[in-house]
């Protein structure tokens, strides 16, 4: 179920990305995907261990990448403050993000075992 998961999501990534224009070489197994307010597409890219950020344009944010304590990257969600919560399923974590910096203060490591998704309420 895990795999098939994964899988779905790759191809409907693909799929989306792809006509929309979006950077597909940039996505490696993608997982999970995320919208803030103001449109930015927030993408859990699990191959390569990092979130992608896509503009309201569709345009791939290089800069805008975040690499710090990600380890693959199962769920992402951004909160009413467009605060990004990630998923971190190898490492059992959830980590907070505050307009792309790590909040190590606000990560949640219980060992959660294999979490794969994150809603925010």
């Amino acid at each position: 179920m895990k795999y098939t998961k994964s899988i779905v999501c790759t191809l409907l990534c693909l799929v989306v990305f792809s006509s929309l224009g979006f950077a597909a070489s940039a996505l490696n197994s993608p997982s999970a995907v995320a919208v803030d307010a103001t449109g930015n597409l927030w993408v859990a890219n699990q191959g390569a261990n990092n979130i992608l950020k896509f503009n309201s344009s569709y345009v791939l944010q290089p800069k805008a990448t975040i690499t710090a304590g990600i380890n693959t990257p199962t769920g992402i969600a951004v909160d009413a403050l467009g605060n990004l919560w990630v998923i971190d399923s190898v490492d059992g974590e959830v980590t907070q993000y505050v307009k792309g910096v790590q909040n190590t203060a606000a990560t949640i490591t219980n060992r959660i075992v294999d979490p794969t998704g994150i809603a925010i309420d």
